[in-house]
């Protein structure tokens, strides 16, 4: 059974996208920005946050690379070495006791 605890709607924001170097190949990155969660989705507050966690991928569709973010208070987060084209991106709050809420919006950065 899964409960739905947290917000569904994380808002996902892309602030940067930046390559180090035109001789790394792989060395672009993007920085993600979200409004972090507070309540759950009955409206009251939220008290066990554990963090968010950070799916991206060449389409809105493959998202196959995750990151674990272990602070909840931690609402940004800079994804590097990522090839040049374009990438893809979304966020999920966890509680604590394991639950996931749904993605937020997928957002998408072209890395030159």
């Amino acid at each position: 059974m899964r409960l739905a605890v947290v917000s569904l709607t994380l808002a996902l924001t892309l602030t940067a996208c930046t390559r180090t170097s035109p001789q790394e190949p792989a060395g672009g990155s993007a920085m993600l920005r979200w409004d972090p969660v507070k309540m759950d989705t009955r409206g009251k507050p939220l008290t066990n946050l554990a963090g968010y966690e950070i799916r991206y991928g060449p389409s809105d569709k493959t998202l196959w690379y995750t990151v674990k973010v272990l602070n909840p208070k931690q609402t940004t987060y800079v994804v590097t070495d990522l090839f040049p084209g374009k990438w893809y991106f979304a966020v999920s709050a966890y509680t604590t006791s394991g639950t996931e809420s749904a993605p937020s919006n997928v957002a998408s950065k072209t890395i030159n």
